[in-house]
Protein backbone atom coordinates (compact mmCIF):
# COMPACT_ATOMS: atom_id res chain seq x y z
CA UNK A 1 0.00 0.00 0.00
CA UNK A 2 1.65 3.35 -1.02
CA UNK A 3 1.80 5.57 1.88
CA UNK A 4 0.89 9.23 1.36
CA UNK A 5 3.48 11.75 2.62
CA UNK A 6 2.96 13.82 5.40
CA UNK A 7 4.71 17.36 4.64
CA UNK A 8 5.19 19.89 7.58
CA UNK A 9 6.62 23.20 6.73
CA UNK A 10 6.53 24.73 10.27
CA UNK A 11 7.92 23.28 13.57
CA UNK A 12 5.17 23.59 15.68
CA UNK A 13 2.63 21.92 13.39
CA UNK A 14 5.16 18.82 13.27
CA UNK A 15 5.08 18.33 17.21
CA UNK A 16 1.98 18.24 17.97
CA UNK A 17 1.04 15.88 15.17
CA UNK A 18 -0.08 12.27 15.29
CA UNK A 19 3.79 11.03 15.37
CA UNK A 20 3.39 6.78 15.41
CA UNK A 21 1.04 7.39 12.32
CA UNK A 22 3.58 9.04 10.05
CA UNK A 23 5.54 6.64 7.31
CA UNK A 24 6.16 8.54 4.95
CA UNK A 25 7.45 12.01 6.53
CA UNK A 26 9.12 15.37 5.14
CA UNK A 27 10.08 18.50 6.97
CA UNK A 28 11.02 21.59 5.70
CA UNK A 29 12.70 24.33 8.08
CA UNK A 30 15.75 25.70 5.66
CA UNK A 31 15.96 29.28 6.69
CA UNK A 32 14.06 29.42 9.93
CA UNK A 33 17.10 30.15 11.98
CA UNK A 34 14.94 27.02 14.63
CA UNK A 35 19.06 26.77 16.00
CA UNK A 36 20.21 23.88 18.09
CA UNK A 37 16.82 24.19 20.61
CA UNK A 38 14.74 23.57 17.39
CA UNK A 39 16.77 20.46 16.28
CA UNK A 40 16.56 19.36 19.62
CA UNK A 41 13.01 19.11 19.53
CA UNK A 42 12.34 17.43 16.22
CA UNK A 43 15.27 14.69 17.82
CA UNK A 44 12.90 13.99 20.12
CA UNK A 45 9.92 14.04 18.46
CA UNK A 46 11.58 11.83 15.87
CA UNK A 47 12.14 8.86 18.44
CA UNK A 48 8.03 8.49 18.77
CA UNK A 49 8.00 8.07 14.88
CA UNK A 50 8.56 4.39 15.16
CA UNK A 51 6.87 3.50 11.64
CA UNK A 52 9.06 5.67 9.73
CA UNK A 53 10.48 4.35 5.93
CA UNK A 54 11.01 7.15 3.96
CA UNK A 55 12.02 10.06 6.35
CA UNK A 56 13.08 13.68 4.19
CA UNK A 57 14.77 16.91 6.18
CA UNK A 58 15.56 20.20 5.31
CA UNK A 59 17.16 22.42 7.98
CA UNK A 60 19.63 24.30 5.69
CA UNK A 61 21.18 27.15 6.56
CA UNK A 62 19.69 27.00 10.25
CA UNK A 63 22.66 28.42 12.51
CA UNK A 64 22.80 24.61 13.93
CA UNK A 65 26.23 23.43 15.84
CA UNK A 66 27.78 20.14 15.95
CA UNK A 67 25.29 19.45 19.18
CA UNK A 68 21.82 20.06 17.80
CA UNK A 69 23.01 17.61 14.47
CA UNK A 70 24.54 15.12 17.17
CA UNK A 71 20.70 15.00 18.69
CA UNK A 72 19.57 15.02 15.16
CA UNK A 73 21.80 12.41 14.43
CA UNK A 74 21.38 10.04 17.27
CA UNK A 75 17.41 9.91 16.98
CA UNK A 76 18.01 8.59 12.88
CA UNK A 77 19.82 5.61 14.75
CA UNK A 78 16.81 4.13 15.82
CA UNK A 79 14.69 4.84 12.55
CA UNK A 80 15.37 1.42 11.82
CA UNK A 81 12.62 0.83 9.07
CA UNK A 82 14.29 3.61 6.88
CA UNK A 83 14.44 2.93 3.40
CA UNK A 84 14.72 6.64 1.98
CA UNK A 85 16.61 8.81 3.57
CA UNK A 86 17.12 12.81 2.59
CA UNK A 87 19.15 15.04 4.79
CA UNK A 88 20.06 18.29 3.88
CA UNK A 89 21.93 20.63 6.16
CA UNK A 90 24.23 22.39 4.24
CA UNK A 91 25.01 25.65 5.38
CA UNK A 92 25.56 25.05 9.23
CA UNK A 93 28.37 25.31 11.31
CA UNK A 94 29.38 21.17 11.52
CA UNK A 95 32.42 20.11 11.94
CA UNK A 96 33.95 16.82 11.48
CA UNK A 97 32.98 15.60 14.63
CA UNK A 98 29.29 15.24 13.08
CA UNK A 99 30.51 13.22 10.24
CA UNK A 100 31.46 10.79 12.65
CA UNK A 101 28.26 10.69 14.63
CA UNK A 102 26.67 10.33 11.01
CA UNK A 103 28.50 7.26 9.76
CA UNK A 104 27.65 5.51 12.91
CA UNK A 105 24.25 6.54 12.73
CA UNK A 106 24.04 5.24 8.83
CA UNK A 107 25.60 1.73 10.17
CA UNK A 108 22.34 1.16 11.63
CA UNK A 109 20.08 1.73 9.08
CA UNK A 110 20.93 -1.66 6.90
CA UNK A 111 17.96 -1.31 5.20
CA UNK A 112 18.33 2.04 3.25
CA UNK A 113 17.81 1.67 -0.52
CA UNK A 114 17.85 5.26 -1.57
CA UNK A 115 20.44 8.16 0.94
CA UNK A 116 20.59 11.75 -0.05
CA UNK A 117 22.82 13.75 2.26
CA UNK A 118 23.56 17.02 1.48
CA UNK A 119 26.83 19.04 3.88
CA UNK A 120 27.31 21.59 1.42
CA UNK A 121 29.18 24.58 3.02
CA UNK A 122 30.23 23.17 6.24
CA UNK A 123 33.32 22.08 7.40
CA UNK A 124 33.65 18.78 7.26
CA UNK A 125 37.29 18.95 6.45
CA UNK A 126 39.25 15.94 4.94
CA UNK A 127 39.12 13.50 8.14
CA UNK A 128 35.52 14.54 8.30
CA UNK A 129 35.00 13.09 4.58
CA UNK A 130 36.95 10.11 5.74
CA UNK A 131 34.71 9.34 9.02
CA UNK A 132 31.56 9.82 6.95
CA UNK A 133 32.71 6.99 4.11
CA UNK A 134 33.65 4.51 6.40
CA UNK A 135 29.85 4.14 6.65
CA UNK A 136 29.43 2.88 3.37
CA UNK A 137 31.38 -0.10 3.88
CA UNK A 138 28.21 -2.12 4.68
CA UNK A 139 26.08 -0.33 2.71
CA UNK A 140 24.57 -3.70 1.04
CA UNK A 141 21.42 -2.47 0.39
CA UNK A 142 22.03 0.72 -1.13
CA UNK A 143 21.20 1.53 -4.46
CA UNK A 144 20.63 5.51 -4.88
CA UNK A 145 23.37 7.64 -3.15
CA UNK A 146 23.71 11.35 -3.57
CA UNK A 147 26.42 13.09 -1.40
CA UNK A 148 26.54 16.82 -1.50
CA UNK A 149 29.96 18.21 0.29
CA UNK A 150 30.99 21.29 -1.60
CA UNK A 151 33.14 23.60 0.06
CA UNK A 152 34.11 21.40 2.77
CA UNK A 153 37.89 21.59 1.96
CA UNK A 154 37.73 18.24 2.12
CA UNK A 155 41.03 18.00 -0.27
CA UNK A 156 42.71 15.18 -1.89
CA UNK A 157 42.98 13.17 0.65
CA UNK A 158 39.11 13.21 1.69
CA UNK A 159 38.31 12.57 -2.01
CA UNK A 160 40.31 8.81 -2.00
CA UNK A 161 39.39 7.79 1.39
CA UNK A 162 35.44 8.45 0.49
CA UNK A 163 35.82 6.66 -2.80
CA UNK A 164 37.78 4.04 -1.36
CA UNK A 165 35.00 3.50 0.90
CA UNK A 166 32.11 4.07 -1.73
CA UNK A 167 33.70 0.90 -3.55
CA UNK A 168 31.94 -1.51 -0.78
CA UNK A 169 28.53 -0.36 -2.55
CA UNK A 170 28.38 -3.05 -5.23
CA UNK A 171 24.55 -2.53 -5.82
CA UNK A 172 24.90 1.20 -6.30
CA UNK A 173 22.54 1.84 -9.82
CA UNK A 174 22.88 5.56 -9.15
CA UNK A 175 25.62 7.90 -8.13
CA UNK A 176 25.91 11.47 -7.31
CA UNK A 177 28.96 13.47 -6.07
CA UNK A 178 28.55 17.06 -5.84
CA UNK A 179 32.21 18.19 -4.75
CA UNK A 180 32.78 21.33 -6.38
CA UNK A 181 35.62 24.09 -4.38
CA UNK A 182 36.98 21.38 -2.95
CA UNK A 183 40.77 21.95 -3.14
CA UNK A 184 40.89 18.70 -5.63
CA UNK A 185 43.60 18.17 -7.37
CA UNK A 186 44.82 15.59 -10.09
CA UNK A 187 46.37 12.83 -8.22
CA UNK A 188 43.14 12.26 -6.12
CA UNK A 189 41.01 12.20 -9.36
CA UNK A 190 42.45 9.06 -10.16
CA UNK A 191 40.73 7.53 -6.91
CA UNK A 192 37.85 6.97 -9.04
CA UNK A 193 38.96 4.74 -11.18
CA UNK A 194 37.80 1.87 -8.05
CA UNK A 195 34.19 2.67 -8.10
CA UNK A 196 34.12 1.92 -12.09
CA UNK A 197 35.77 -1.68 -10.99
CA UNK A 198 33.76 -2.11 -7.94
CA UNK A 199 30.25 -0.73 -8.81
CA UNK A 200 29.67 -2.77 -12.38
CA UNK A 201 25.84 -1.71 -11.55
CA UNK A 202 26.16 2.14 -12.25
CA UNK A 203 23.84 2.69 -14.89
CA UNK A 204 23.80 6.98 -13.97
CA UNK A 205 26.75 8.64 -12.85
CA UNK A 206 26.79 12.40 -11.67
CA UNK A 207 30.10 14.16 -10.50
CA UNK A 208 30.06 17.60 -9.72
CA UNK A 209 34.24 18.66 -9.73
CA UNK A 210 33.91 22.44 -10.72
CA UNK A 211 35.89 25.22 -9.01
CA UNK A 212 38.61 22.83 -8.40
CA UNK A 213 42.66 21.93 -9.30
CA UNK A 214 41.75 19.63 -12.44
CA UNK A 215 44.37 20.11 -15.34
CA UNK A 216 45.06 17.75 -18.44
CA UNK A 217 46.37 15.18 -16.13
CA UNK A 218 43.39 15.09 -14.20
CA UNK A 219 41.31 14.18 -17.32
CA UNK A 220 43.43 11.35 -18.01
CA UNK A 221 42.87 10.03 -14.84
CA UNK A 222 39.23 10.24 -14.83
CA UNK A 223 39.43 8.97 -18.54
CA UNK A 224 40.10 5.84 -16.68
CA UNK A 225 37.75 5.73 -14.90
CA UNK A 226 35.08 6.42 -17.64
CA UNK A 227 36.62 3.38 -19.12
CA UNK A 228 35.46 1.36 -16.22
CA UNK A 229 31.70 2.57 -16.37
CA UNK A 230 30.48 0.02 -19.61
CA UNK A 231 27.38 -0.19 -18.33
CA UNK A 232 26.38 3.65 -17.83
CA UNK A 233 23.83 5.27 -19.58
CA UNK A 234 23.15 8.47 -18.30
CA UNK A 235 26.69 10.90 -17.45
CA UNK A 236 26.79 14.26 -15.82
CA UNK A 237 29.88 15.76 -15.71
CA UNK A 238 30.58 19.56 -14.26
CA UNK A 239 34.76 20.28 -14.79
CA UNK A 240 33.98 24.12 -15.10
CA UNK A 241 36.27 26.33 -13.84
CA UNK A 242 39.50 24.17 -13.75
CA UNK A 243 42.53 24.12 -15.65
CA UNK A 244 41.50 21.47 -18.49
CA UNK A 245 42.67 23.78 -21.33
CA UNK A 246 42.90 22.49 -24.80
CA UNK A 247 44.68 19.28 -23.96
CA UNK A 248 42.55 18.33 -21.16
CA UNK A 249 39.36 18.91 -23.12
CA UNK A 250 40.99 16.75 -26.05
CA UNK A 251 42.08 13.76 -23.77
CA UNK A 252 38.11 14.04 -22.35
CA UNK A 253 36.81 13.33 -25.73
CA UNK A 254 38.90 10.81 -26.69
CA UNK A 255 38.26 8.65 -23.58
CA UNK A 256 34.10 9.55 -23.81
CA UNK A 257 34.47 7.17 -26.80
CA UNK A 258 34.55 4.21 -24.72
CA UNK A 259 31.06 5.33 -23.18
CA UNK A 260 29.06 3.08 -25.96
CA UNK A 261 25.83 3.05 -24.11
CA UNK A 262 25.38 6.37 -22.58
CA UNK A 263 22.28 7.73 -24.11
CA UNK A 264 21.93 10.60 -22.19
CA UNK A 265 25.45 13.51 -21.40
CA UNK A 266 25.88 16.71 -19.55
CA UNK A 267 29.02 18.18 -20.33
CA UNK A 268 29.94 21.36 -17.99
CA UNK A 269 33.21 22.90 -18.96
CA UNK A 270 32.78 26.63 -18.42
CA UNK A 271 35.85 28.74 -17.90
CA UNK A 272 38.67 26.24 -18.78
CA UNK A 273 40.44 28.26 -21.71
CA UNK A 274 39.44 25.85 -24.21
CA UNK A 275 40.67 26.00 -27.73
CA UNK A 276 39.55 25.12 -31.46
CA UNK A 277 41.47 22.15 -31.41
CA UNK A 278 40.12 20.67 -28.12
CA UNK A 279 36.86 21.29 -28.90
CA UNK A 280 36.75 19.89 -32.44
CA UNK A 281 38.55 16.75 -30.71
CA UNK A 282 35.68 16.72 -28.17
CA UNK A 283 32.95 16.92 -30.97
CA UNK A 284 34.63 14.57 -33.30
CA UNK A 285 34.71 11.83 -30.10
CA UNK A 286 31.04 12.42 -28.91
CA UNK A 287 30.11 12.15 -33.11
CA UNK A 288 30.80 8.34 -32.44
CA UNK A 289 28.90 8.03 -29.59
CA UNK A 290 25.81 6.44 -31.47
CA UNK A 291 23.39 6.22 -28.46
CA UNK A 292 23.35 9.40 -27.84
CA UNK A 293 19.56 11.21 -27.53
CA UNK A 294 20.24 13.74 -25.21
CA UNK A 295 23.41 16.11 -24.97
CA UNK A 296 24.30 19.28 -23.11
CA UNK A 297 27.31 21.07 -23.76
CA UNK A 298 28.76 24.36 -21.58
CA UNK A 299 31.43 25.82 -22.77
CA UNK A 300 30.79 29.25 -21.43
CA UNK A 301 33.64 31.74 -21.72
CA UNK A 302 36.05 29.79 -22.72
CA UNK A 303 37.27 32.55 -25.50
CA UNK A 304 35.71 30.55 -28.33
CA UNK A 305 35.60 32.03 -31.96
CA UNK A 306 33.86 31.50 -35.17
CA UNK A 307 36.45 28.66 -35.89
CA UNK A 308 35.92 27.19 -32.83
CA UNK A 309 32.14 26.61 -33.22
CA UNK A 310 31.74 26.02 -36.52
CA UNK A 311 34.61 23.16 -35.55
CA UNK A 312 31.94 22.03 -32.57
CA UNK A 313 29.00 22.03 -34.90
CA UNK A 314 30.32 20.24 -37.92
CA UNK A 315 31.00 16.96 -36.10
CA UNK A 316 27.99 17.22 -33.91
CA UNK A 317 25.91 16.76 -37.39
CA UNK A 318 27.01 13.10 -36.93
CA UNK A 319 25.17 12.93 -33.74
CA UNK A 320 21.86 12.32 -35.88
CA UNK A 321 20.09 10.33 -33.28
CA UNK A 322 19.81 13.46 -30.54
CA UNK A 323 16.15 13.99 -29.40
CA UNK A 324 17.31 16.82 -26.82
CA UNK A 325 20.61 19.16 -27.72
CA UNK A 326 21.27 21.58 -25.32
CA UNK A 327 24.49 24.64 -26.24
CA UNK A 328 25.19 27.17 -23.98
CA UNK A 329 28.02 29.39 -25.51
CA UNK A 330 27.76 32.60 -23.37
CA UNK A 331 30.48 35.46 -23.27
CA UNK A 332 32.45 34.17 -25.82
CA UNK A 333 33.86 35.71 -29.14
CA UNK A 334 31.33 34.15 -31.77
CA UNK A 335 29.87 36.36 -34.37
CA UNK A 336 27.83 36.18 -36.87
CA UNK A 337 30.09 33.49 -39.02
CA UNK A 338 30.21 31.38 -36.56
CA UNK A 339 26.13 30.82 -36.34
CA UNK A 340 25.93 30.58 -40.00
CA UNK A 341 27.05 26.53 -39.89
CA UNK A 342 24.23 25.56 -37.66
CA UNK A 343 22.47 24.52 -40.78
CA UNK A 344 24.20 21.38 -41.26
CA UNK A 345 23.18 20.67 -38.10
CA UNK A 346 19.53 20.57 -38.56
CA UNK A 347 19.64 18.81 -41.49
CA UNK A 348 20.32 15.83 -40.52
CA UNK A 349 18.80 16.06 -37.15
CA UNK A 350 15.31 14.45 -37.84
CA UNK A 351 14.64 13.14 -34.37
CA UNK A 352 15.41 16.62 -32.60
CA UNK A 353 11.83 17.54 -30.53
CA UNK A 354 14.32 19.97 -28.20
CA UNK A 355 16.71 22.64 -29.31
CA UNK A 356 18.36 25.17 -26.18
CA UNK A 357 20.92 27.53 -27.27
CA UNK A 358 22.14 30.43 -25.37
CA UNK A 359 24.56 32.75 -27.32
CA UNK A 360 24.37 35.97 -24.74
CA UNK A 361 27.28 38.20 -24.66
CA UNK A 362 28.19 37.43 -28.41
CA UNK A 363 28.16 39.75 -31.76
CA UNK A 364 25.86 37.69 -33.33
CA UNK A 365 23.99 40.84 -34.66
CA UNK A 366 20.77 40.82 -36.47
CA UNK A 367 22.46 38.93 -39.81
CA UNK A 368 23.56 35.97 -37.47
CA UNK A 369 19.77 35.64 -35.70
CA UNK A 370 18.83 35.35 -39.78
CA UNK A 371 21.27 32.59 -40.20
CA UNK A 372 20.14 31.00 -36.64
CA UNK A 373 16.51 30.69 -37.80
CA UNK A 374 16.82 29.60 -41.08
CA UNK A 375 19.09 26.72 -39.60
CA UNK A 376 16.32 25.90 -36.93
CA UNK A 377 13.55 26.41 -39.79
CA UNK A 378 15.18 22.97 -40.58
CA UNK A 379 14.00 20.81 -38.13
CA UNK A 380 10.45 20.27 -38.68
CA UNK A 381 9.90 18.31 -35.67
CA UNK A 382 10.80 20.88 -32.92
CA UNK A 383 7.85 21.06 -30.30
CA UNK A 384 10.62 22.87 -27.66
CA UNK A 385 13.24 25.52 -28.11
CA UNK A 386 14.94 28.02 -26.22
CA UNK A 387 16.80 31.09 -27.76
CA UNK A 388 18.91 32.47 -25.04
CA UNK A 389 20.50 35.74 -26.65
CA UNK A 390 20.74 38.55 -24.17
CA UNK A 391 23.10 41.27 -25.06
CA UNK A 392 23.41 40.06 -28.78
CA UNK A 393 23.13 43.55 -30.92
CA UNK A 394 20.36 42.08 -32.74
CA UNK A 395 18.58 44.84 -32.91
CA UNK A 396 14.86 45.71 -33.76
CA UNK A 397 15.70 43.81 -37.55
CA UNK A 398 16.91 40.70 -35.66
CA UNK A 399 13.54 40.07 -34.12
CA UNK A 400 11.99 40.78 -36.83
CA UNK A 401 14.19 37.74 -38.68
CA UNK A 402 13.26 35.18 -36.12
CA UNK A 403 10.88 33.31 -38.20
CA UNK A 404 8.42 31.95 -35.19
CA UNK A 405 5.26 31.31 -37.78
CA UNK A 406 7.71 28.53 -39.38
CA UNK A 407 7.78 26.97 -36.24
CA UNK A 408 4.43 25.07 -36.54
CA UNK A 409 5.11 22.29 -34.26
CA UNK A 410 6.26 24.55 -31.25
CA UNK A 411 4.78 23.57 -27.88
CA UNK A 412 6.91 25.96 -25.29
CA UNK A 413 9.15 28.64 -26.43
CA UNK A 414 11.77 30.67 -24.19
CA UNK A 415 12.73 33.88 -25.96
CA UNK A 416 15.43 35.56 -23.63
CA UNK A 417 16.50 38.93 -25.64
CA UNK A 418 17.26 41.62 -23.20
CA UNK A 419 19.70 43.68 -23.39
CA UNK A 420 19.22 44.50 -27.26
CA UNK A 421 18.03 48.06 -28.29
CA UNK A 422 14.65 46.59 -29.44
CA UNK A 423 12.28 49.27 -29.79
CA UNK A 424 8.10 49.24 -30.59
CA UNK A 425 8.39 48.33 -34.08
CA UNK A 426 10.51 44.95 -33.07
CA UNK A 427 8.57 43.96 -29.84
CA UNK A 428 5.33 44.27 -32.49
CA UNK A 429 6.82 42.13 -35.13
CA UNK A 430 7.47 39.66 -32.26
CA UNK A 431 4.13 39.96 -31.13
CA UNK A 432 2.44 39.33 -34.79
CA UNK A 433 4.93 36.33 -35.10
CA UNK A 434 4.02 34.73 -32.07
CA UNK A 435 0.41 34.52 -33.00
CA UNK A 436 1.35 31.93 -36.14
CA UNK A 437 2.47 29.41 -33.16
CA UNK A 438 -0.93 27.89 -32.89
CA UNK A 439 -0.52 24.85 -30.56
CA UNK A 440 1.77 26.91 -28.30
CA UNK A 441 0.72 26.46 -24.76
CA UNK A 442 4.21 27.66 -22.80
CA UNK A 443 5.35 31.02 -23.63
CA UNK A 444 8.20 32.61 -21.70
CA UNK A 445 9.45 36.07 -23.08
CA UNK A 446 12.86 38.08 -21.67
CA UNK A 447 12.52 41.61 -23.01
CA UNK A 448 14.10 43.47 -20.13
CA UNK A 449 16.36 46.43 -20.67
CA UNK A 450 15.57 47.27 -24.46
CA UNK A 451 13.89 51.03 -25.41
CA UNK A 452 10.36 49.10 -25.63
CA UNK A 453 7.36 51.53 -25.10
CA UNK A 454 3.81 51.60 -24.18
CA UNK A 455 2.79 51.15 -27.86
CA UNK A 456 4.98 48.53 -28.63
CA UNK A 457 4.18 46.58 -25.11
CA UNK A 458 0.66 47.08 -25.56
CA UNK A 459 0.49 45.59 -29.28
CA UNK A 460 2.68 42.76 -27.98
CA UNK A 461 0.10 41.91 -25.46
CA UNK A 462 -2.90 42.49 -28.24
CA UNK A 463 -1.25 39.54 -30.10
CA UNK A 464 -0.47 37.67 -26.99
CA UNK A 465 -4.82 37.81 -26.47
CA UNK A 466 -4.89 35.77 -29.89
CA UNK A 467 -2.44 33.23 -28.94
CA UNK A 468 -5.65 31.21 -27.53
CA UNK A 469 -3.55 27.69 -27.18
CA UNK A 470 -1.19 29.23 -24.69
CA UNK A 471 -1.59 28.33 -20.89
CA UNK A 472 1.41 29.66 -19.07
CA UNK A 473 2.62 33.46 -19.47
CA UNK A 474 5.98 34.20 -18.19
CA UNK A 475 6.82 38.22 -19.80
CA UNK A 476 9.64 40.30 -18.46
CA UNK A 477 9.82 43.98 -19.91
CA UNK A 478 10.91 45.66 -16.93
CA UNK A 479 13.77 48.59 -17.32
CA UNK A 480 12.22 49.79 -21.16
CA UNK A 481 10.21 52.96 -21.15
CA UNK A 482 7.09 51.61 -19.97
CA UNK A 483 5.14 55.05 -18.22
CA UNK A 484 3.39 53.28 -14.68
CA UNK A 485 0.02 54.35 -16.77
CA UNK A 486 1.31 52.19 -19.33
CA UNK A 487 2.33 49.25 -16.76
CA UNK A 488 -1.43 49.74 -15.29
CA UNK A 489 -3.00 48.75 -18.21
CA UNK A 490 -0.81 46.13 -19.72
CA UNK A 491 -1.49 44.42 -16.11
CA UNK A 492 -5.09 44.57 -16.17
CA UNK A 493 -5.08 43.48 -19.51
CA UNK A 494 -3.24 40.39 -18.97
CA UNK A 495 -5.40 39.48 -16.24
CA UNK A 496 -8.07 39.42 -18.41
CA UNK A 497 -6.54 36.41 -20.06
CA UNK A 498 -8.90 33.73 -17.93
CA UNK A 499 -7.31 30.60 -20.20
CA UNK A 500 -3.96 31.46 -18.28
CA UNK A 501 -3.15 28.23 -15.75
CA UNK A 502 0.14 30.15 -15.08
CA UNK A 503 1.14 33.75 -15.32
CA UNK A 504 4.11 35.77 -14.05
CA UNK A 505 4.48 39.41 -15.52
CA UNK A 506 7.88 41.72 -14.72
CA UNK A 507 7.23 45.30 -15.25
Amino acid sequence: MIQKTQSFYDLEQFLSSSLSSHYDLHIDLSYCQIGDHGVQSISSALKKCINLSTFRIDLGSNQISNEGVTALISALADLSNLSVLQLELYQNNISEICAQSLSCALKNLTKISILIINLGYNQIGSQGTLNLGSAFVNCNSLQNLTLQLNDNQIGSQGLQGLISNLTSCSNLTDLTLILYQNQIDDQSVSALVSIGENCSKLSSLTLDLGCNQICAQGVSHMGSTLAKFTHIKTLNLYLYQNKLGSQGTSCLGSLLKSCNNISKLNLSLDENQIGVQGISDLATSLAICNNLQNLAIHLNKNEIDDEGIRALISDLSECTNLCILELSLRNNQIGEQGVSGLDSIFLKYKKLSTFNIDLGGNQIGATGIQSLSTSIRNCSNLSNLTLALYNCQIGTQGVKDLPLACYSNLQSLSIILGLNQIDDVGVSNLGSALENCTILFDLKLYLGQNQIGDQGAQNLVLSLANCSSILTLLLEIEQNQLSEVGKTKLTYQILKFKRLAFKQISL
